[in-house]
Formats: C-alpha cells, sequence, structure tokens
C-alpha cells in the first residue's frame, strides 16, 4: 500500500464548532481505504510550521506528500505575525495590544492594514523548502478553499488574498495542484474556511482523482 504524508493546517482536523466533523468525516481518515496515510496537522499552523516537520516526516518513506494550508498565512490581519509575537511576550506589549484592540478595535484596525502573517515571497520559499525535502517523490498541495460574499463582508480583501495565494501555489505546483475552486457551500462551514462533512468527501474525491493521473 502507498503511503502518503499529510502536512495540514486545521482543515484536515475533526471539529465540534461551528459544525461537527468526526475523525471519520476528515479526508485523511477516509483516504485510508485506499492509502497509508501518515499525518501532521496544527490548528491555526502556518506554513513554516508544517514545513518545519519535514525532517521528521521524511523518515516515514513516502511515496507523496500532500501540502494543505494557507488561509491561517494569506488571512487579513490587523497586526503582523512579528507584531503579535511582541505583543505576547512581555507586559508592556500585553498593555499596548490591549489598549490598541479597545481604543480603535482590532477589528478597525485589520480592515484597515490588512496585514498577513506569511508574505507571498516567505510563502513560495517554504513551498520550495518542502520541495527540496521531498525531491525525489511527487508533492502535492490543495488550493485555499474559495471566499464567499458572505466571508468577505466579515473580512473586507480576504477574497483578493485567497486568490493570490492560490495564484502562488499555481504556479509554484502547476499540475500537482488539487483545486478545490468548485467546491459547492455546503461543503464549507459556516465560518466560511472549514470543510464539513460534505467538504471532506468532496476533496478525498479531487485527491483520488489527481493521484490516479500520476498513476499513485
Amino acid at each position: 500500500m502507498r503511503r502518503i504524508v499529510i502536512f495540514s493546517d486545521s482543515l484536515a482536523l475533526p471539529r465540534k464548532e461551528p459544525q461537527e466533523t468526526i475523525y471519520e468525516d476528515t479526508y485523511p481518515y477516509l483516504l485510508r481505504n485506499r492509502y497509508e496515510v501518515f499525518q501532521f496537522s496544527k490548528g491555526g499552523g502556518l506554513i513554516q510550521e508544517l514545513v518545519s516537520q519535514a525532517f521528521y516526516f521524511k523518515q516515514y518513506n513516502p511515496d507523496m506528500v500532500i501540502l494543505h494550508c494557507g488561509i491561517v498565512d494569506c488571512a487579513c490581519r490587523a497586526f503582523t505575525h512579528k507584531e503579535e509575537l511582541f505583543f505576547q511576550s512581555n507586559i508592556i506589549g500585553k498593555i499596548i495590544r490591549k489598549l490598541l484592540s479597545t481604543i480603535i478595535t482590532t477589528k478597525r484596525i485589520r480592515n484597515f492594514r490588512r496585514k498577513s502573517w506569511t508574505t507571498p515571497k516567505d510563502f513560495v520559499r517554504h513551498i520550495e523548502q518542502l520541495k527540496q525535502q521531498f525531491s525525489n517523490i511527487p508533492v502535492f498541495a490543495l488550493s485555499i478553499l474559495p471566499v464567499s460574499c458572505e466571508y468577505e463582508s466579515k473580512v473586507p480583501g480576504i477574497k483578493f488574498k485567497v486568490e493570490k495565494y492560490n495564484e502562488l501555489l499555481k504556479e509554484s505546483f502547476g499540475d500537482k495542484l488539487i483545486d478545490l475552486s468548485d467546491i459547492q457551500q455546503i461543503g464549507i462551514m459556516s465560518d466560511g474556511h472549514h470543510l464539513t462533512k460534505a467538504g471532506h468527501q468532496y476533496v478525498l474525491k479531487k485527491i483520488i482523482e489527481k493521484l490516479l493521473i500520476f498513476n499513485l
């Protein structure tokens, strides 16, 4: 049985809210009917954190790798990742963060600054690092889920960000990008970016279709 290693943020994980998906609903679990699957998933995980685990997961000797991340990296933020780390690192930073969030509000700052925690340049750099770690096997990626009008209204600018980072994924992976752009709304939770049970079924289908093209 061929081996897959999956690196992902929370999208490949079960969750309780806003809708429930149990472990048996997730596409990594369902892939185990066809493949031997090893998985590193981190809720809120940035691509840098996922790629840092490649050193260990390379030892599983997979036949292929699937990367599933991006929304955490590209999402519109009030502050950069370095700024957030500073705020949390000392009492003065925490006070400044609280004052800014109270006086101006984090939402207003976010809508104005629209910072991403991973820059486009760094996003591509980490992709290349992952591909170098697994240079002898196919490395695939799942695209970031499309943004609904409701999600865009809640987080202005998120649609542009997702389209930008999806383009970077397309440029980096080419025919090894697994495009999820035609997912139906029933496949996406009400938070706008997590997969429902139906969404996991959809992703499973798209992965298998792509792997079959490569005779995997």
